[in-house]
């Protein structure tokens, strides 16, 4: 394990030059998949009912285009006189029957649903089946690659077809029920492809039986899963297998089918993902699809799609790998139940990499990670996490907003609630009934949060995800040998939010020593002082980053340098400037040391008054701000008349 994890230290080290332009790119791929939804309109097909298994026969040659397929669909109704069954599916493909109770039944195939009527209508809460026999080319219908066959790889002249449906894509490739609020209950998919090839799929390979020059692979899939999720891949993949061992003995398969040019770069990287969901195990709880596998499968889109217990992989680097793992548990188990709520998807898997980093990684890397994160948010100065509209394509999937500030959202929360707390109430959150392989919003997170936390988080929520922007903060910091003065001073980027209530950590580095002070200002411009046991020579602001804020740090003048008088010389009134914690008595001398004149008490924390000197006698003062166990004194000149 020692030795592992050493290699994967330094297996990590190596990316992290390249980390910023990964993270971009790998984004920007996510971004472009989800095109097609500018010209997706959702159809009603399939409310009615609620899908409870599939048993699907695929046949697929990756040296051609076309493909055939038969959907054995088990439903139970939802209304009463149900007296037809209709599905997702595109037009450009063809239905060549349904069949149902062994009979054909008559269908309509338009507007990309087809509709089979029933021989008579069913009750409420009946569980029934109907099958559907159709063929194709989805290569023409999925322009947007939910349905992908490639003629040859780079490396490589054997074609590869797989397939990336999220959100509204399987519907190009397969008749379906496209949804947020059903899940299928179960799956058996038989894949039949040429021999010489292997198809990869959700769930468990349970068998792979040979006949003629063809071979059918069957994947069994035992777990809810949403329709979206649903994938195959097909080339001649190489394999093997890693294994990660639970606390209570038993043990998961991580499965790899990787291009057989691939196989001697990637091996090594591939146990990575053994320390991650090592990581995300004790952290969020089991591995959602314990009983049967997780694996990877490589494809030729950039990027990765986290398919549940195989996700599709372009490559297996570091955070990509973590990445499409923490799907497993935010977006695959529990899934958005609107395409608003995106961010419980994108934003956790965002968040949960950064955790990866942290927890595996040198400090150094993390930091770079982070700061790529936060800096990819506050290169612009709009945006909330929340989407207003979501047929806006480049805003729903916006890896500035939904991917990085969502993450930066859930680190803020984790920063202010404490881990213990933080990862306590999302736990609730993801094994409550409702979500635990269901759906969610993001007001069920909010509840769950504020429950364990006993928090009124509303105000967090309304500034951090509703509203626009984040805080641009200026520190300036004065010492006088221990004592430091600290001035925040903010502006929000956007109007949305006149100021936000966020803490802000610094830390304070001495030569032998530092330490991390926890500030809260409660209003634009706030200062406050603070006695260390030592004496600061630089600062470092937010040093895990756990803030989303631009912020500027300035040393100020020392304290002995901060009293500020004018006019100087003055004739009947002096103004003085001061650093407000310590004025607390004002005593002037003369300079053969005689008290001309004091000023007592003084309200503890006064920042800048006036003096009446009126009454001394011209000639050069020495005027004393006594305050704070310390006393600083200034000279001034009360000038003639």
């Amino acid at each position: 394990m020692k030795q592992l994890v050493v290699f994967l230290l330094l297996l990590i080290c190596s990316f992290s030059a390249i980390a910023q332009v990964d993270q971009e790119a790998f984004m920007k791929s996510e971004m472009d998949r989800y095109a097609q939804l500018k010209n997706f309109k959702k159809s009603n097909a399939g409310d009615n009912y609620d899908v409870i298994y599939h048993r699907i026969n695929w046949n697929i040659n990756p040296h051609v285009d076309s493909m055939s397929g038969v959907i054995n669909t088990h439903f139970i109704t939802k209304t009463d006189n149900f007296n037809a069954v209709a599905f997702d599916l595109a037009d450009g493909l063809s239905v060549d029957s349904v069949k149902y109770h062994g009979n054909m039944v008559p269908f309509e195939h338009s507007a990309d649903i087809v509709r089979a009527d029933l021989p008579s209508g069913l009750n409420t809460n009946v569980t029934d089946s109907i099958t559907v026999f159709y063929s194709g080319d989805p290569t023409k219908t999925s322009t947007r690659g939910s349905y992908v066959r490639e003629k040859r790889r780079p490396k490589n002249d054997h074609p590869v077809i797989w397939t990336l449906s999220e959100p509204y894509g399987a519907m190009t490739w397969w008749p379906c029920k496209q949804s947020l609020s059903d899940k299928i209950d179960s799956l058996d998919i038989f894949i039949t492809v040429p021999q010489g090839n292997k198809a990869a799929s959700n769930g468990l390979l349970v068998d792979s039986v040979k006949y003629d020059t063809f071979i059918t692979y069957h994947w069994k899939h035992r777990y809810p899963i949403v329709t979206y999720l649903v994938a195959i891949a097909v080339t001649n993949y190489a394999e093997f297998s890693d294994w990660y061992h639970f606390n209570n003995g038993d043990s998961l398969e991580i499965l790899n089918y990787l291009y057989p040019e691939s196989v001697a770069s990637m091996r090594e990287p591939a146990k990575a993902t053994i320390e991650i969901m090592h990581l995300f195990d004790s952290l969020f709880g089991e591995y959602p699809f314990a009983k049967e596998k997780y694996g990877h499968a490589q494809f030729g889109r950039g990027g990765g799609m986290e398919h549940q217990t195989m996700s599709f992989m372009v490559d297996l680097n570091f955070a990509l790998v973590a990445h499409e793992l923490a799907h497993q548990w935010f977006g695959n188990a529990t899934t958005c139940r609107s395409w608003s709520d995106l961010w419980l998807n994108e934003g956790f898997a965002t968040f949960l990499t950064l955790l990866a980093y942290e927890n595996l990684t040198d400090r150094e890397t993390y930091l770079a990670r982070a700061e790529s994160t936060r800096k990819a948010v506050t290169t612009v100065n709009d945006g909330s996490v929340f989407v207003a509209d979501t047929l806006d394509v480049s805003r729903l999937f916006s890896s500035r907003l939904t991917y990085n500030k969502g993450a930066m959202l859930l680190q803020m929360l984790r920063y202010r609630l404490g881990d213990d707390v933080f990862y306590s109430a999302i736990r609730k959150y993801l094994n409550a009934p409702e979500h635990l392989y269901g759906f969610a919003r993001t007001d069920d997170l909010i509840k769950f949060l504020e429950l364990e936390s006993s928090t009124d988080l509303s105000l967090f929520f309304d500034q951090w995800y509703y509203s626009e922007g984040f805080p641009i903060i200026d520190i300036i910091w004065r010492t006088k040998g221990s004592l430091v003065e600290v001035n925040l001073t903010q502006k929000t980027s956007h109007e949305s939010v006149a100021f936000f209530d966020t803490p802000l950590p610094i830390k304070f580095i001495g030569e032998e020593q530092d330490t991390i002070i926890n500030f809260h200002a409660d209003n634009e411009n706030w200062t406050t002082v603070v006695n260390l046991t030592f004496e600061p020579k630089s600062v470092v602001v937010d040093p895990d980053v756990r803030i989303l804020a631009r912020t500027n740090v300035f040393r100020g003048r020392d304290l002995r340098d901060r009293i500020t008088i004018f006019p100087n010389p003055a004739e009947n009134t002096l103004n003085f400037e001061a650093a407000p914690f310590f004025v607390e008595n004002i005593e002037i001398y003369t300079v053969e040391g005689a008290k001309a004149m004091e000023i007592n008490p003084l309200l503890s924390g006064i920042k800048a008054g006036e003096i009446n000197v009126k009454g001394l006698s011209p000639g050069l003062y020495f005027i004393k701000f006594i305050g704070s166990g310390e006393s600083l004194s200034v000279k001034f000149i009360k000038q003639f008349r």
